[in-house]
């Protein structure tokens, strides 16, 4: 059905060949409700490299927000990220940071209390806050391994319904409010002066017989 739903994992493969270290990444987007979801992942490839496997040293996180739209006045918004490790080796000194929300909680779920998030974990965090305007943020996490940095950003966008915009006079290009056309303009003078003839017309009749009796 051309729609990503709750049960399927889309998978595609590129391959390349490289001749020095390299970092690329791959953005995904998504739209749902007129709403769009950005996600990028980043993985580096060592090119030449005397160190035993494995290298590699990636993060996941993921972003959804309750509710996902507000009304026109705004309101509260709650953000929740889903940190976890994709890769083989665990990974310490992890980040969350979100560029819109700064009230990010603690992590929960180093199950271990190593403070590394291992293979087997998935550590949670919220952060809440007010929006008035449609708003994008970014969450980003960072978290390293065998020397290297891995990184990840979620991208959400929250819509605030905006308002009409309401006629002021310092703004004269602004439509004036003003009644709806009823079709009875033009035609109302010419229906009040027929009701005037008949009413005219009548007396006359009335008052010539009054005269013959």
């Amino acid at each position: 059905n051309e729609m990503l739903d709750h049960d399927e994992t889309w998978r595609y493969i590129c391959t390349t060949t490289l001749a020095t270290t390299t970092t690329s990444t791959a953005l995904a987007t998504g739209v749902a409700h007129d709403i769009v979801a950005a996600h990028k992942a980043y993985a580096t490839v060592v090119v030449g490299s005397t160190t035993p496997a494995p290298l590699v040293s990636i993060v996941n996180i993921t972003k959804v927000a309750y509710p996902l739209a507000l009304p026109r006045d705004g309101g509260k918004i709650t953000f929740s990220y889903r940190v976890n490790n994709p890769g083989v080796v665990p990974l310490s000194n992890v980040s969350v940071v979100d560029d819109k929300c700064s009230a990010m909680s603690s992590k929960l779920g180093d199950t271990n209390g190593n403070y590394l998030l291992d293979l087997n974990e998935v550590w949670t965090y919220t952060c809440t806050m007010n929006l008035t305007t449609t708003t994008t943020n970014t969450v980003f996490v960072t978290a390293f391994a065998n020397g290297f940095k891995a990184i990840d950003s979620a991208t959400l966008t929250i819509k605030v319904d905006m308002p009409p915009p309401e006629f002021s006079p310092d703004f004269p290009d602004q439509p004036i409010p003003s009644f709806p056309q009823t079709g009875t303009g033009s035609n109302l003078k010419i229906v009040t002066w027929a009701i005037l003839a008949i009413i005219l017309g009548a007396l006359t009749v009335a008052v010539v017989k009054r005269k013959k009796s």
